[in-house]
């Protein structure tokens, strides 16, 4: 293969190589620009050339085996200059089939030109085969060529003078049959003259009618005639035609005009008499050219030597015969050998020669008798080159004309494939909002911009391996690149390199390897991403990235958006106070009582209607209730400068407009959610509005939705708009301690935890009292007291008191307390002061501070039985406000007293025995917290003896007397004293 087809197109600069159409080539393919404004440019490389595309090799097999083919037909093929054509990479597919094309018709043509160099060059190899094969019968017969019998020489004679070789001989004679006579300057004899010559003088010889007729013509000659007999013969070296010029030289005319008869089928002049000679100068020329010819080897043959004529040549032969009539006076002299005149045919009056490289010759033919004694006219013939008579000549073969070799052209084309690059701009970095191109088109600050970047398929049949491949982008500094999303975004196939605010994406390895595996098939780079977030306001973002694919540099597209000047995006929550105010932070906001909280949620949209930055969320405690109906969204009258807003002068603007039938309200689950309704965006625009709900939660959802913290229930909340919150709102659902404990009352009516001796079997008495003090969140649960006593126990349910406390409590400070702190709360009964050193105060009741022990020493005279529920089974008491009593006594005191005694049949079953003492520990509980375990002893006395009356029902207590022996006795040593 021609190297020069292979070898590599360099372009300089930006110039192309631009051709015209070839004869075997189809119109050039047009270069084309980029797309897009996309422009790819070549970077220096080491020897200075560039190139500005990728070399794509287009399949040239078919068009080189054509051109192979014709030059070995014949065809005279030449290879034009490489074309270049350069192609975007969209074009790059349908430009290798152009080219493709282009080779095939080029393929074709020279396919064409080849048939037809064949079928010439089979007509002429044909003819050329012939030739040779009648040029060697021509040359086999020249050797021994044959010979007429009328010649009087023998045939060796005649051989001998010719030479070896009569191929090589060239007989100057009218062997062509084609000779033509130019009379030259040579004047025909006139009517006049014609007339004369025939009337007065001529005697004999040839016999003509006219001056000119068919054989010749008359003519008067002179010194200085030149006439021309035109391709007589063919010079056998050159194959050529030559033309025979004569020259008269000397002439004998001084008496009369030489009349001369011209023959134009035999050369010479036949010289009428009187006049005695004429001296003749031939010369040999080129017929075509008009050039002088020597010819190597010529015979000449001089006829008619009779009647006294001679003839003299001016020079000498190789070799020279002549006939028997005729008289050789010397080497170059010979007469006729008497005045007899003889017939033309009569061979012996001839004179051969044959002369070697010789471009003419000259003679004298004349007459040996005076005639002018005696004078007439007559023609005194003689003729050059009547060598027929004595030799059969054949025409040499002449050679075919070799045809010319038909001309034909080809032309290659190096294709470059300009890479091309896109730059396109979505929304976020998700799938769901990033599909969409939203170049041209208004962002706003912090948003988050995804740049996918694409580049072109590398092409088919590609020549070079890629071995860099580079994106580069150069991020303007309003826009804050998100470097992890980036890397993450290409770890596949890019290795991501931020540098300040430019990126580098550089293919990796084994993505390098992949676009090298098949060059033959085109690749599709995978897109590169670039995620960033928009900084700045009242601007506008844009930049392109580069693509260097080895030395080959792409500009890409240049997307934009103008970032608007965005108000502030505001939320704020607030809520409303006991007395009606709007706070942040509100204590006593019971949401627990099933009465409604009102919040109100203020908003400034920005300037852009983003749906999600639209829609208010508010995520309540799940079990809680909002009327949605009630509702509403009011807008502010619009007056407010909205890029000078805060959050806290938004809750004091006034909202007078009704925006509630503009928007859509959704509540499940404790989410609260308000948007304005599709196609009712805009109107929020730079707006501000107020949300004013209210809510409730049911009590027995506090402990799992709310968080308690040292008693009360706090609720911590806040409302989300797009990606902004609002204030958290913190309020406490205040509770007020829940309480309760269980006393025993003693013997003197004193209250104490432990009492010994308080009997309670043998259907005797113990009266008890149970302080309450109930949570002020009314909660049913925690207001019931259960109090478990004996199975068996028995208790009369009339008996039972509830007594609600004084609101109010008196203070006793006495400077000789009681021994027993535990045991001076007294009962309803007997609660009088006794003592007169003491003093008091009134104060009102302090459920907050309330404790245990407190509770024993209020004031219980209220008898509120009526509100309660009093039951007992298998030794369970409860005591539980009624219904529509529960809100009425959260956060108050109550005292339950009743009395309870056992069988004494089930004292050893239900009782626990130590020594002779039966213990009982027992406590009550309000359904969460429980009293301290109230703990009392029994001893078991003897059997009484029957009395005479009824008994009193009082307590008894059975002393036993010890001796004095040191000994305390002990409660265990009253219990066996009592079994005894």
């Amino acid at each position: 293969m021609n190297p020069k087809i292979t070898a590599e197109v360099k372009l300089y600069g930006k110039k192309m190589l631009v051709l015209s159409a070839l004869t075997l080539t189809i119109a050039p393919l047009v270069a084309v620009g980029n797309q897009r404004g996309m422009t790819a440019r070549a970077d220096s490389t080491g020897n200075g050339s560039q190139t500005n595309g990728l070399k794509v090799k287009v399949d040239d097999k078919a068009l080189q085996t054509a051109v192979t083919q014709a030059k070995a037909a014949g065809v005279n093929v030449t290879q034009k200059a490489t074309k270049n054509t350069v192609a975007t990479s969209g074009q790059a597919t349908q430009a290798q089939k152009d080219i493709a094309t282009d080779y095939n018709t080029q393929a074709t043509a020279l396919a064409k030109v080849t048939a037809t160099q064949k079928a010439t060059m089979d007509k002429y190899n044909t003819a050329e085969a012939q030739y040779k094969k009648d040029l060697a019968a021509w040359e086999a017969y020249m050797k021994d060529p044959e010979y007429t019998n009328s010649t009087q020489w023998s045939k060796q004679t005649l051989q001998d003078l010719i030479g070896n070789n009569p191929a090589n001989v060239t007989y100057v004679s009218n062997s062509t049959n084609k000779m033509k006579l130019d009379y030259g300057n040579v004047s025909k004899m006139t009517a006049a003259q014609f007339k004369t010559f025939l009337e007065t003088t001529y005697k004999g010889g040839s016999t003509t009618s006219s001056v000119d007729n068919k054989n010749g013509t008359w003519v008067v000659l002179k010194v200085g005639s030149t006439f021309t007999y035109q391709s007589p013969f063919v010079d056998v070296s050159t194959g050529k035609p030559v033309d025979v010029k004569f020259t008269v030289d000397k002439l004998d005319n001084q008496k009369t005009p030489a009349y001369a008869y011209l023959s134009k089928y035999a050369m010479g002049a036949n010289l009428a008499t009187p006049n005695l000679y004429g001296h003749y100068k031939v010369n040999f020329y080129d017929h075509a050219s008009g050039k002088l010819v020597t010819l190597k080897e010529a015979l000449i043959g001089m006829g008619d030597l009779d009647a006294s004529q001679y003839v003299k040549f001016d020079g000498q032969a190789v070799k020279t015969i002549y006939g028997d009539k005729v008289t050789k006076v010397s080497d170059d002299s010979y007469k006729a050998h008497d005045d007899t005149a003889y017939d033309d045919s009569e061979t012996g009056t001839q004179v051969w020669r044959r002369l070697d490289n010789v471009s003419g010759f000259s003679y004298t033919w004349g007459q040996a008798i005076d005639h002018w004694s005696a004078p007439y006219q007559s023609d005194d013939y003689f003729a050059v080159g009547n060598i027929d008579f004595s030799i059969k000549l054949k025409p040499k073969p002449v050679a075919p004309t070799k045809p010319k070799a038909e001309t034909a052209s080809y032309q290659l084309t190096d294709l470059m494939v300009t890479p091309s690059n896109h730059k396109d701009v979505t929304a976020g970095d998700n799938q769901g909002k990033d599909t969409a191109s939203i170049n041209g088109k208004t962002v706003d600050k912090g948003d988050t911009l995804t740049y996918p970047l694409t580049n072109s398929d590398l092409p088919a049949n590609r020549t070079d391996d890629i071995k860099s491949y580079v994106l580069t982008d150069k991020v303007q500094k309003e826009l804050t690149v998100n470097q992890a999303e980036t890397v993450k975004a290409n770890t596949k196939n890019w290795d991501v390199k931020v540098d300040g605010q430019t990126v580098t994406y550089t293919a990796k390895a084994d993505l390098l390897k992949t676009m090298n595996a098949d060059k033959s098939k085109a690749y599709a780079v995978p897109e590169a991403k670039l995620v960033t977030t928009v900084n700045a306001d009242n601007v506008t973002v844009k930049n392109n990235f580069t693509t260097k694919i080895n030395d080959v540099t792409t500009d890409s597209n240049t997307p934009s958006n103008p970032v608007e000047k965005l108000s502030p995006s505001l939320v704020a929550k607030r809520v409303e106070d006991a007395q009606g105010k709007l706070a942040t932070t509100s204590d006593n906001v019971n949401i627990l009582t099933g009465k409604d909280v009102y919040f109100d949620i203020f908003n400034q949209y920005d300037n852009n209607s983003h749906t999600d930055d639209l829609t208010d969320t508010d995520q309540l405690p799940k079990a809680a209730k909002v009327d949605t109906s009630k509702i509403k969204v009011m807008m502010s009258d619009g007056k407010a400068d909205a890029f000078s807003m805060t959050a806290d002068k938004l809750t004091g603007l006034s909202y007078t407009k009704d925006m509630t039938s503009d928007v859509t309200i959704a509540y499940k689950d404790g989410k609260l959610t308000v948007t304005p309704k599709a196609g009712k965006e805009a109107e929020f625009k730079n707006q501000q509005t107020k949300v004013r709900f209210a809510a409730s939660l049911p009590k027995e959802k506090a402990d799992s939705q709310l968080t308690k913290k040292d008693g009360d229930y706090v609720w911590h909340n806040k409302v989300a708009k797009g990606d902004q919150t609002s204030n958290n709102v913190d309020y406490n659902a205040e509770k007020d301690p829940d309480l309760i404990t269980k006393k025993v009352e003693t013997k003197d009516g004193k209250l104490a935890d432990n009492v010994a001796n308080a009997n309670i079997i043998n259907a005797k008495t113990v009266p008890f009292n149970i302080f309450n003090q109930y949570n002020n969140l009314g909660e049913t649960q925690y207001m019931t007291d259960t109090d478990q006593l004996p199975k068996d126990a028995k208790v009369d349910l009339k008996a039972v008191k509830v007594y609600l406390a004084d609101t109010t409590t008196t203070d006793t400070n006495s400077s000789s307390k009681a021994d027993d702190q535990s045991s001076t709360a007294m009962s309803a009964s007997s609660s009088a002061k006794t003592d007169d050193q003491s003093t008091s105060k009134t104060s009102k009741i302090d459920a907050k501070t309330m404790t245990k022990e407190k509770l024993a020493t209020l004031t219980y005279t209220k008898d509120v039985t009526a509100d309660f529920t009093v039951k007992f089974e298998n030794g369970k008491l409860t005591v539980t406000p009624k219904a529509d009593k529960i809100a009425e006594y959260a956060g108050k005191q109550t005292k339950t007293r009743f009395v309870a005694n056992l069988p004494t049949d089930k004292v050893a079953s239900e009782l626990t025995k130590q020594g002779q003492t039966y213990t009982w520990n027992n406590q009550a509980s309000n359904g969460k917290d429980k009293t301290s375990t109230v703990k009392y002893h029994t001893d078991k006395p003897a059997t009484p003896a029957k009395p005479t009356t009824p008994a009193a029902k009082s307590t008894v207590t059975k002393v036993v007397k010890m001796a004095q022996t040191g000994y305390h006795q002990t409660w265990f040593d009253r219990l066996v004293a009592w079994f005894k």
